[in-house]
C-alpha cells in the first residue's frame, strides 16, 4: 500500500508577527498569511487530492479551506493534529522569556513543568494520528495535511526518521525558516515504512526540488 501526504503549516499570524508562542491558542491569518495559504494552493493545484486533513485550529482550517478551493477532497478536522502544547506559557512573547531557556526547551521539547506537552506526548499524538489516517486511506490515494511548525519537526523526527540537528544545521540560510508559514513538504507512507520525499520549502520553491 502506497499513500502520498502533502503537509503544508498555515499561513502567517498574527501571532507569528508579534513573536508570541502559539501552540494550542489562535490568532487570525494576516494579509501575508492569506497570501501564503493561496501561494500553497498555486502550487499544489494540480494534485488531485483524494483525501484531507487538518488541525482543528481556525488558523490551520482557513489554510486548508484555501488550498482546497479547486478540489473534491472533503475537509476533516483531527485533535491529534493541533500544534505542541506551550502549557501557561502560551501567547507569550517569546523576548520576554530566557534566550537559553527557550532554546532548551525548543531543542528537547520541555514544556510540561508549566502544564504543556513534551516530546513524548506529542511523539504519542503523531503517531496515533497517521496511524489511524492510513486506516482511513486506500492505496493510491493523495493527502493533504494542515497543520503546524513545531509539529511538522516532531513529525520529521519520529515519523520519518529525520535527524533534526543535521536538518537545522543545513539551514543555516537567513533567508531559511526550518519550516516557513504556507511551505509545504511531502513524504510517502509504502508497505508500512515512512520517508521523507520533499523536506519543507516555500510554496513558490515547490516543484523546484
Amino acid at each position: 500500500m502506497r499513500v502520498e501526504f502533502w503537509y503544508v503549516r498555515h499561513g502567517q499570524t498574527l501571532f507569528n508577527v508579534l513573536g508570541r508562542l502559539q501552540g494550542w491558542c489562535d490568532s487570525p491569518l494576516t494579509e501575508k498569511g492569506i497570501a501564503d495559504a493561496e501561494k500553497a494552493e498555486q502550487a499544489l493545484k494540480g494534485i488531485p487530492f483524494d483525501k484531507a486533513w487538518s488541525s482543528p485550529s481556525p488558523r490551520a482550517v482557513k489554510t486548508a479551506r484555501i488550498i482546497l478551493r479547486r478540489h473534491n477532497a472533503v475537509l476533516k478536522t483531527h485533535e491529534d493534529l493541533k500544534e505542541f502544547d506551550y502549557g501557561l506559557l502560551d501567547g507569550t512573547k517569546t523576548s520576554e522569556l530566557p534566550e537559553k531557556d527557550l532554546k532548551i526547551r525548543r531543542i528537547f521539547g520541555s514544556w510540561n513543568d508549566v502544564q504543556g506537552e513534551d516530546s513524548k506526548t506529542i511523539s504519542l499524538r503523531i503517531h496515533r494520528c497517521f496511524d489511524e489516517i492510513i486506516r482511513r486511506c486506500r492505496n493510491g490515494d493523495k493527502v493533504l495535511i494542515v497543520s503546524h511548525g513545531t509539529y511538522a519537526l516532531f513529525l520529521m523526527r519520529d515519523l520519518l526518521g529525520i535527524d533534526l540537528n543535521e536538518y537545522r544545521n543545513a539551514r543555516t540560510d537567513t533567508e531559511s525558516k526550518l519550516f516557513p508559514n504556507g511551505g509545504i513538504m511531502k513524504f510517502v507512507y509504502e508497505d508500512g515504512e515512512w520517508r521523507m520525499d520533499t523536506a519543507p520549502c516555500r510554496p513558490e520553491q515547490y516543484g523546484e526540488n
